[in-house]
């Protein structure tokens, strides 16, 4: 069990974090780390020591300027903090391999802090890349799926 001065401090940590990410203030999210550290699950990439995670968010604040992550609840792990977040932005330069289109981004993201007390080692992010790729017009859209027999656009009754 995670005593209330412990989730506090973890807590005002992940919120600093997320402030600074927002602001783009890149020296106070570098703060926020006891060793920069991210691991980007849907990339499949890891960025470790100040210099990596300095260049991934830059990148990712050259690509989508406005970019704003919005966290949701927060819940306590024994050695982590699970947050799910609303991402936006508007790619207005170079991401995910993908020229400035102008469009507007929505995601949802899961991200596990992952802390050694009140130290913050690591934020682990999920996301559904294939979900912003197609908001931004890289991939097709998804094909709409059938309704239920008898329902406009669903299968016909059975032996039809």
């Amino acid at each position: 069990m995670i005593d209330d001065d412990l989730k506090a401090k973890r807590e005002a940590t992940v919120l600093e974090h997320f402030r600074a990410e927002n602001e783009h203030d890149l020296d106070g999210l570098i703060a926020s780390f006891h060793e920069p550290h991210y691991e980007m699950m849907h990339l499949g990439r890891t960025h470790d020591g100040e210099e990596e995670v300095r260049m991934l968010i830059s990148g990712l604040y050259r690509g989508l300027p406005d970019i704003h992550a919005e966290p949701g609840k927060l819940r306590h792990l024994e050695d982590a903090v699970f947050v799910e977040c609303i991402t936006t932005g508007t790619h207005s330069g170079f991401f995910a391999g993908v020229e400035s289109t102008g469009k507007k981004i929505r995601s949802r993201s899961a991200c596990i802090f992952e802390f050694d007390g009140d130290r913050l080692l690591c934020e682990r992010v999920y996301l559904d890349m294939a979900t912003i790729l197609r908001q931004l017009g890289a991939l097709p859209p998804l094909p709409m799926m059938p309704g239920p027999p008898g329902a406009p656009g669903g299968p016909g009754p059975a032996g039809a």
